[in-house]
Protein backbone atom coordinates (compact mmCIF):
# COMPACT_ATOMS: atom_id res chain seq x y z
CA UNK A 1 0.00 0.00 0.00
CA UNK A 2 0.64 3.74 -0.38
CA UNK A 3 0.72 6.50 2.33
CA UNK A 4 -1.55 9.44 1.74
CA UNK A 5 -2.28 12.60 2.96
CA UNK A 6 -5.84 14.63 2.84
CA UNK A 7 -5.74 18.06 4.00
CA UNK A 8 -9.87 19.33 3.82
CA UNK A 9 -9.70 23.21 2.84
CA UNK A 10 -12.96 25.47 4.47
CA UNK A 11 -15.84 25.94 2.21
CA UNK A 12 -15.06 29.01 1.02
CA UNK A 13 -11.16 28.62 0.45
CA UNK A 14 -9.76 27.58 -2.75
CA UNK A 15 -6.20 26.09 -3.13
CA UNK A 16 -3.39 28.41 -3.51
CA UNK A 17 -1.00 27.13 -5.27
CA UNK A 18 2.11 29.44 -4.93
CA UNK A 19 1.42 28.74 -1.04
CA UNK A 20 1.95 25.19 -1.30
CA UNK A 21 5.01 26.47 -3.57
CA UNK A 22 5.98 28.39 -0.57
CA UNK A 23 5.48 25.71 1.99
CA UNK A 24 7.15 22.81 0.10
CA UNK A 25 10.45 24.88 -0.95
CA UNK A 26 12.67 24.10 2.14
CA UNK A 27 12.09 20.72 1.51
CA UNK A 28 13.05 20.71 -1.81
CA UNK A 29 9.39 19.67 -3.40
CA UNK A 30 8.58 21.61 -6.66
CA UNK A 31 5.66 22.09 -8.88
CA UNK A 32 8.06 21.96 -12.21
CA UNK A 33 10.12 18.50 -12.92
CA UNK A 34 14.26 19.34 -12.28
CA UNK A 35 15.76 19.36 -15.63
CA UNK A 36 12.92 20.20 -17.99
CA UNK A 37 11.49 23.22 -16.03
CA UNK A 38 7.99 22.13 -16.68
CA UNK A 39 4.54 21.17 -14.83
CA UNK A 40 2.91 18.07 -15.13
CA UNK A 41 -0.61 17.25 -14.99
CA UNK A 42 -2.19 14.05 -14.91
CA UNK A 43 -5.46 13.25 -16.97
CA UNK A 44 -8.21 11.38 -14.67
CA UNK A 45 -6.40 8.03 -17.06
CA UNK A 46 -3.02 8.61 -15.20
CA UNK A 47 -1.43 10.16 -18.76
CA UNK A 48 1.24 12.74 -17.90
CA UNK A 49 1.19 16.21 -19.85
CA UNK A 50 2.64 19.21 -19.67
CA UNK A 51 0.76 22.42 -18.28
CA UNK A 52 1.69 25.43 -17.31
CA UNK A 53 1.27 26.96 -13.61
CA UNK A 54 -1.35 29.80 -15.13
CA UNK A 55 -3.66 26.89 -16.15
CA UNK A 56 -3.68 25.01 -13.12
CA UNK A 57 -4.36 28.56 -10.67
CA UNK A 58 -7.51 29.01 -13.69
CA UNK A 59 -8.69 25.38 -13.19
CA UNK A 60 -8.58 26.22 -9.52
CA UNK A 61 -10.51 29.49 -9.48
CA UNK A 62 -12.50 28.12 -11.76
CA UNK A 63 -13.09 25.20 -8.85
CA UNK A 64 -12.28 22.52 -11.38
CA UNK A 65 -10.25 19.37 -10.44
CA UNK A 66 -6.59 19.18 -11.13
CA UNK A 67 -4.17 16.31 -10.34
CA UNK A 68 -0.90 17.55 -10.33
CA UNK A 69 2.70 16.07 -9.79
CA UNK A 70 5.31 17.80 -7.56
CA UNK A 71 8.86 16.58 -7.73
CA UNK A 72 11.98 15.51 -5.54
CA UNK A 73 14.40 15.03 -8.17
CA UNK A 74 13.88 14.39 -12.15
CA UNK A 75 12.01 10.72 -11.06
CA UNK A 76 10.96 11.40 -7.45
CA UNK A 77 7.26 12.31 -7.92
CA UNK A 78 4.66 12.87 -5.55
CA UNK A 79 0.71 12.61 -6.30
CA UNK A 80 -0.97 15.65 -5.78
CA UNK A 81 -5.25 16.07 -6.78
CA UNK A 82 -6.96 18.85 -5.74
CA UNK A 83 -10.73 18.11 -5.88
CA UNK A 84 -13.92 18.89 -4.68
CA UNK A 85 -15.18 16.20 -2.21
CA UNK A 86 -18.91 14.78 -2.72
CA UNK A 87 -20.60 15.03 0.81
CA UNK A 88 -19.84 18.69 1.78
CA UNK A 89 -18.50 20.77 -1.15
CA UNK A 90 -15.20 21.94 -0.31
CA UNK A 91 -11.93 21.21 -1.61
CA UNK A 92 -9.96 18.01 -0.68
CA UNK A 93 -6.01 18.27 -1.31
CA UNK A 94 -5.17 14.78 -1.66
CA UNK A 95 -0.54 13.62 -1.99
CA UNK A 96 -0.18 10.13 -2.46
CA UNK A 97 3.19 8.87 -2.26
CA UNK A 98 4.44 5.87 -4.25
CA UNK A 99 7.84 4.06 -3.97
CA UNK A 100 8.84 7.58 -2.25
CA UNK A 101 11.83 7.51 0.47
CA UNK A 102 9.98 7.20 4.10
CA UNK A 103 12.16 10.83 4.82
CA UNK A 104 10.51 12.54 1.99
CA UNK A 105 7.08 11.07 3.05
CA UNK A 106 7.81 12.82 6.56
CA UNK A 107 8.69 15.84 5.35
CA UNK A 108 6.12 16.26 3.00
CA UNK A 109 3.69 15.58 6.20
CA UNK A 110 5.64 17.79 8.00
CA UNK A 111 4.96 20.53 5.75
CA UNK A 112 1.33 19.62 5.10
CA UNK A 113 0.65 20.33 8.65
CA UNK A 114 2.64 23.31 8.69
CA UNK A 115 -0.07 24.43 5.73
CA UNK A 116 -2.75 23.56 8.30
CA UNK A 117 -1.88 25.39 11.31
CA UNK A 118 -1.33 28.47 9.11
CA UNK A 119 -4.18 28.31 7.84
CA UNK A 120 -6.58 26.61 10.11
CA UNK A 121 -7.29 29.80 12.13
CA UNK A 122 -9.29 31.74 9.62
CA UNK A 123 -11.52 28.34 8.73
CA UNK A 124 -9.39 27.49 5.31
CA UNK A 125 -8.21 24.38 6.50
CA UNK A 126 -10.93 21.77 8.23
CA UNK A 127 -9.36 18.24 8.89
CA UNK A 128 -6.27 16.42 8.38
CA UNK A 129 -5.52 13.01 7.46
CA UNK A 130 -2.02 11.84 7.30
CA UNK A 131 -1.24 7.70 6.67
CA UNK A 132 2.08 7.10 5.94
CA UNK A 133 1.72 3.41 5.06
CA UNK A 134 -1.68 3.46 3.61
CA UNK A 135 -2.56 1.31 5.70
CA UNK A 136 -6.26 2.59 6.73
CA UNK A 137 -6.60 3.32 2.74
CA UNK A 138 -10.15 1.52 3.03
CA UNK A 139 -11.53 4.33 5.05
CA UNK A 140 -14.16 6.24 3.63
CA UNK A 141 -12.34 9.83 5.19
CA UNK A 142 -14.87 12.20 3.62
CA UNK A 143 -17.80 10.88 5.45
CA UNK A 144 -15.60 11.09 8.61
CA UNK A 145 -14.95 14.60 8.15
CA UNK A 146 -18.46 15.59 8.34
CA UNK A 147 -19.06 13.11 11.22
CA UNK A 148 -21.20 10.72 8.69
CA UNK A 149 -19.33 7.94 9.78
CA UNK A 150 -17.99 6.20 12.60
CA UNK A 151 -14.30 6.55 13.75
CA UNK A 152 -12.64 2.79 13.90
CA UNK A 153 -9.15 3.49 14.15
CA UNK A 154 -6.76 6.56 13.91
CA UNK A 155 -3.91 7.16 11.23
CA UNK A 156 -0.58 8.47 11.93
CA UNK A 157 -2.39 11.99 12.27
CA UNK A 158 -5.77 13.13 12.53
CA UNK A 159 -7.40 16.54 12.99
CA UNK A 160 -11.02 16.93 12.68
CA UNK A 161 -13.29 19.30 13.73
CA UNK A 162 -14.48 19.49 17.31
CA UNK A 163 -18.03 19.04 16.10
CA UNK A 164 -17.43 15.50 15.15
CA UNK A 165 -18.41 12.31 16.85
CA UNK A 166 -15.88 10.66 18.58
CA UNK A 167 -16.90 9.41 22.22
CA UNK A 168 -15.37 6.42 21.64
CA UNK A 169 -12.31 7.92 20.96
CA UNK A 170 -12.04 10.68 23.47
CA UNK A 171 -9.22 8.99 25.46
CA UNK A 172 -7.39 9.28 22.44
CA UNK A 173 -8.27 13.54 21.53
CA UNK A 174 -6.21 16.75 22.53
CA UNK A 175 -6.71 19.73 22.31
CA UNK A 176 -5.40 21.52 18.93
CA UNK A 177 -4.13 24.77 20.39
CA UNK A 178 -3.39 26.44 16.89
CA UNK A 179 -7.07 26.49 15.96
CA UNK A 180 -9.47 26.09 19.32
CA UNK A 181 -12.24 24.38 17.07
CA UNK A 182 -10.26 21.08 16.00
CA UNK A 183 -9.59 18.44 17.84
CA UNK A 184 -5.86 15.87 17.75
CA UNK A 185 -5.94 12.07 17.17
CA UNK A 186 -2.55 11.70 17.17
CA UNK A 187 0.55 11.10 18.95
CA UNK A 188 2.65 12.19 16.63
CA UNK A 189 1.54 16.39 17.17
CA UNK A 190 3.59 18.17 19.18
CA UNK A 191 2.76 21.22 19.68
CA UNK A 192 4.93 24.33 20.54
Amino acid sequence: MSGYIYCYLGKDATPDLAVFERVFRSIGLHLTQPGTLHVYALSPSGEQYVTTREEVVLRLAEKRDVNLQWWFGALDDVYCGFHTDTLNEQWRVTFRFHAIAADKVEATARQVLVYFKENCAQGDTVALVVDRHGSLAHVDWDSVVVGKATLREIPDVLILPRSVPSSHLDAQRTDFPECPDRVVFSPMIHHS
